[in-house]
């Protein structure tokens, strides 16, 4: 999930105030650092412009915690005014943010050899401000007492409130399952793997689907497909995540894509729909995102126009989801394959806590946000309308967002929701 809070940190030489983790099993037998500890933010009061976050392990604690700092622009102090610290804590990653900007993260793959990662089971939360130590100093003839951290809130949130837009058809959408567990593979076997967060890079979790050419001198075309059931008039949304790394970079005329067809019975194509081509020249060393919403004429691959959403059509009976690499020679470069989303509907939106203030002559209505989700906020001037009104869309930057509405000589009700792409 997601963990944050608001916070003015105080200042001085030696001052060390913290936002941190620690795993509950420290209190049954399970040592420090083994029991793992997350740093969401640290300071020490001889650099004012800095936070850090870091995490600690067996075999990379103390001087040699994994950590990233944050510096504030234009040299700026972080006790002048309150920011937002966040972490965002995933099987195998996590995230820190800085007023909604990630500044840093680590997974399996940032681990020293041989280390282990041990933020797999609950962890409890410390807010404290010590002073002195070996990495702050201690204070001196310039530090000031008393000193104080404010903090203004601190919230959890779980992720399961971010699986609720719609559910994902696939099975081992994330090539998690080593095999390639749940997807049929095509070409020539040795170019449709699955590979290790040890060895490149992933979008999420552990593992991603590489496929290559098979160099044997004609054109090719490897991959994997997933089939799922569909009925016509069903509606889908559809994307993936893809990478093409500098060291195994894409290369002369080979092409990737992300394609979905729905098929009758007898698995002839009715309609065909591709994302984007990841080609020599996309950019690599960048995960991108893939969502399929170009329409091709499945018998001349003709271009017929963009799409939002994927309609079943009459006769279709299933809907096929897959990852296409197309070689015409013998040149080389990869393409990684992660999260795959293939959505068949559900809940389109939910509802925001709001926190509403007076400002002035206006009101300001304040909500927590999740980075790159859409956000709506809306309005009607009686509950008994039929309908919200839009006042604004807006995306989410992983902090909290404030939306100011002028006061009304009449009534007006709000409501903020989550949309669902």
């Amino acid at each position: 999930g997601r963990i944050e809070a608001r916070i003015q940190i105080p200042r001085g030489q030696g001052i060390w105030p913290a936002f941190w983790m620690l795993g509950t099993n420290i209190d049954g037998g399970v040592p420090w650092p083994t029991c793992g500890e997350i740093d969401i933010m640290e300071n020490i009061g001889r650099e004012p412009t800095l936070v850090h976050g870091t995490v600690h392990g067996p075999g990379y604690s103390g001087a040699n915690g994994i950590g990233g700092p944050c510096a504030l622009p234009g040299g700026a102090a972080y006790a002048d005014d309150f920011h937002i610290y966040a972490m965002e804590w995933t099987t195998n990653q996590i995230k820190w943010f800085m007023d909604g900007q990630q500044y840093f993260s680590v997974n399996l793959g940032s681990l020293p050899a041989g280390a282990t990662w041990v933020y797999k089971q609950p962890q409890f939360l410390l807010l404290n401000v010590a002073v002195g130590g070996g990495w702050p100093g201690n204070p001196d003839g310039t530090t000031v007492f008393p000193q104080r951290m404010t903090v203004d809130y601190v919230r959890v949130y779980s992720s399961a409130n971010l699986s609720a837009c719609g559910a994902n058809a696939l099975a081992n959408p994330g090539l998690e399952t080593a095999g390639l567990a749940n997807w049929t593979a095509y070409g020539a076997g040795f170019n449709t793997l699955t590979e290790n967060i040890t060895n490149v890079p992933v979008h999420n979790g552990t593992n991603v689907f590489k496929v290559f050419g098979q160099f044997n001198g004609v054109t090719n075309y490897s991959g994997i497909y997933q089939d799922k059931p569909a009925v016509a008039g069903q509606s889908f949304k559809v994307d993936a995540w893809a990478f093409t790394p500098i060291s195994d970079r894409i290369a002369g005329g080979n092409m990737a894509w992300l394609e979905v067809s729905f098929r009758d019975g007898a698995a002839n194509v009715l309609s065909l729909y591709r994302s984007f081509t990841i080609t020599s020249g996309t950019a690599a060393g960048l995960w991108l995102n893939l969502p399929v919403t170009n329409q091709f004429n499945p018998a001349s691959l003709a271009f017929i126009g963009a799409v939002t959403n994927l309609v079943a059509p009459t006769g279709a009976s299933q809907v096929r989801c897959q990852m296409v690499f197309r070689q015409p020679a013998n040149e080389a470069g990869a393409v990684l394959f992660d999260d795959v989303n293939l959505n068949s509907g559900g809940t389109s939106e939910f509802p925001v806590s709001v926190a509403a203030s007076r400002a002035g002559s206006g009101l300001n209505l304040g909500f927590p946000t999740y980075l790159e989700l859409p956000y709506q906020v809306r309005w009607k001037s009686s509950l008994a309308d039929s309908q919200w009104l839009t006042l604004t869309n807006l995306a989410g930057d992983g902090g909290l967002k404030t939306v100011s509405v002028d006061l009304q000589a009449a009534s007006r009700f709000y409501r903020v929701m989550r949309l669902c792409n």
